[in-house]
């Protein structure tokens, strides 16, 4: 099974993800809202990701913190330790943060992949469920 991406908002949607993976038994990639690196932080996403891990230890977890375009909310994310993060700023500047990150041992991507976002859904685990199985 190729990993779904699933935008998250918060961590009702991240519990969610996380628990329509472990009830399937594949492996998920949970994404920010955009920009959320810039505008709620790395340690947010960072307790945010500890949280969903705690209570889904079994489920193959991979969690990208959207920074948008800001610069400084990547190097906010590296110093803090964000093992990914998307980066959608101008190209120099991309590839200056890419050896950053690189450096620290952090992946930095440019390429936002498509995320199903289950952010209106009444059901939240039955619509990541649907986009698992439907990968």
């Amino acid at each position: 099974m190729a990993t779904v991406a699933i935008r998250v908002h918060g961590l009702e949607d991240a519990l969610a993800a996380a628990a329509a993976a472990a009830e399937l038994g594949c492996p998920v990639e949970i994404v920010s809202a955009p920009g959320a690196g810039y505008w709620a932080g790395p340690l947010w996403f960072l307790a945010l990701v500890a949280q969903v891990r705690c209570r889904f230890p079994m489920v193959a977890l991979a969690a990208t913190l959207d920074c948008g375009g800001h610069a400084g909310a990547v190097l906010a994310a590296v110093r803090a330790g964000v093992p990914r993060i998307l980066y959608t700023g101008d190209g120099p500047t991309a590839r200056r943060l890419a050896e950053l990150a690189e450096r620290a041992g952090i992946a930095l991507t440019t390429a936002d992949k498509p995320a199903v976002d289950p952010r209106n859904h009444a059901d939240k685990a039955a619509f990541c469920r649907a986009a698992l199985l439907d990968q």
